[in-house]
């Protein structure tokens, strides 16, 4: 009895490690691998929060070029202002912008990444500093080349050389990512030691309860799996400021979490796998016990020996 609840024990820190690996991993894909950065760039450059920054910067700069220009009342800004924002619209949906979104935000990732390995409890809150400068620039250059009102009204404009949208990163978050990051780089060895741990809990366990220890390990991973999954669906998403650059870190965290989601995926696969591998276990160790109950008892039961 005493094995097997050294087996269980076992078998709970290798179900625990192994998710603590398979997030890990998941942090470091997402920290120093520009795909992930990719995929939410192309999520970012739909999102209305951004894009009504943008609309409201080139705006701003047609404002601008129009108080040097004398005779312009509120009804006519009004109306360039309505036919900026729809060109501007469009131009944001051209998917030829990706491309510069991707990379923008890759170097936005690059620097939170920087400033979150950097960063330590009671240090002020790493920041969020997007520079959309070359959006700026390629939409006004596309209003230019697309003709119509829109074209002759950005004709004199200069975007700015930088533009950025600041923010931070929630707070909630800055004390599990800071950790978590630091820490990624060794997932794989976390993720080994898993292995190790359940190797020793099926070895510390009696025979008759490998196929047990099997059993619970695959459940145990099955469920907790799960329930994380579902757990971070609950995080709180609107921490920050009120910034345009705070509400796209908490869109961009809402679609980090949905491919950690995925990134532990791999715990349901395996917990099945154990499970099946338990139960089968637990089988030909029950067949084999009863074959060895009758071994030395007569052929014919009710004939003399």
């Amino acid at each position: 009895m005493a094995r097997n609840a050294l087996g269980a024990l076992l078998a709970l820190l290798a179900v625990v490690n192994c998710l603590v690996g398979l997030a890990l991993g998941w942090v470091n894909h997402v920290a120093h691998d520009p795909q992930p950065t990719a995929e939410i760039a192309k999520i970012l450059v739909r999102d209305p929060r951004i894009t009504d920054a943008i609309s409201t910067r080139v705006v701003e700069l047609v404002n601008d070029r129009l108080d040097d220009q004398p005779g312009v009342d509120e009804q006519t800004r009004d109306r360039v202002a309505t036919e900026v924002r729809n060109g501007v619209a469009a131009a944001l949906q051209d998917t030829s912008l990706d491309a510069t979104w991707i990379r923008v935000l890759d170097a936005t990732r690059a620097q939170a990444v920087s400033d979150l390995e950097s960063w330590t409890t009671g240090s002020p809150a790493p920041k969020v500093s997007v520079e959309v400068a070359p959006i700026l620039r390629a939409v006004v250059d596309k209003l230019k080349a697309d003709g119509g009102t829109a074209a002759q009204i950005a004709a004199g404009i200069e975007p700015p050389s930088s533009f950025t949208l600041d923010g931070t990163i929630p707070e909630p978050f800055q004390e599990v990512l800071a950790p978590l990051l630091a820490q990624s780089r060794n997932w794989v060895w976390v993720c080994a030691g898993s292995a190790v741990l359940l190797a020793l809990a099926v070895a510390a366990a009696r025979r008759t309860g490998r196929g047990g220890i099997l059993i619970f390990s695959g459940v145990l991973l099955l469920v907790l799996t799960v329930a994380v999954q579902i757990l971070t669906t609950l995080l709180p998403f609107d921490q920050g400021d009120d910034t345009t650059a705070s509400a796209a870190a908490n869109a961009a965290l809402q679609s980090f979490f949905a491919t950690f989601r995925s990134a532990l995926q791999p715990g349901i696969y395996i917990g099945v796998a154990l499970l099946l591998v338990g139960i089968t276990w637990a089988i030909l160790a029950a067949r084999a016990r009863a074959d060895a109950s009758y071994r030395g008892k007569p052929l014919f039961p009710d004939q003399p020996a």
